[in-house]
């Protein structure tokens, strides 16, 4: 496993309160929920098999459930799920190869490309991780 790390990632679900917005802080919160997908909150980066191994998979779960992002009368967070995502020179050889196929001409732009990571199989920061590793440069700003 050379070359071989582990991010551990949370994926939750956001809820925005568009009662919110127009709210003068008086009183109480006008309740107006809608799902708005979700997010990949990164726990840890750069963990080797020798910490992961001695975190064990209690350890990891409450890493991931303390990453949780706080909820407030704007926005709710809810944990849906965490993993250890692998970061290796294969994955970073297989983006390589999926952008230099430019099939569907996702290789000119960063969102588009992320949108079809689940192609590859990968997690939306495995993809960001492997391009920048390549430094590969899209068409717009990944920032």
């Amino acid at each position: 496993m050379a070359n071989t790390t582990f991010a551990l990632i949370l994926t939750a679900a956001i809820r925005e309160n568009y009662g919110a917005h127009d709210w003068d802080g008086k009183g109480a919160c006008p309740q107006y929920w809608k799902n708005k997908g979700s997010i990949e909150v990164v726990v840890r980066e750069g963990l080797s098999v020798a910490d992961v191994m001695g975190m064990g998979a209690a350890k990891l779960r409450e890493l991931a459930e303390a990453a949780m992002p706080e909820s407030d009368d704007y926005y709710a967070y809810y944990g849906m799920d965490y993993e250890l995502v692998e970061l290796t020179d294969e994955l970073v050889s297989n983006v390589k190869a999926y952008v230099e196929s430019d099939e569907f001409g996702y290789a000119h732009d960063y969102y588009a490309f992320v949108d079809v990571a689940y192609e590859l199989r990968i997690t939306e920061y495995a993809a960001k991780w492997a391009i920048d590793k390549l430094g590969l440069k899209f068409g717009r700003s990944a920032a």
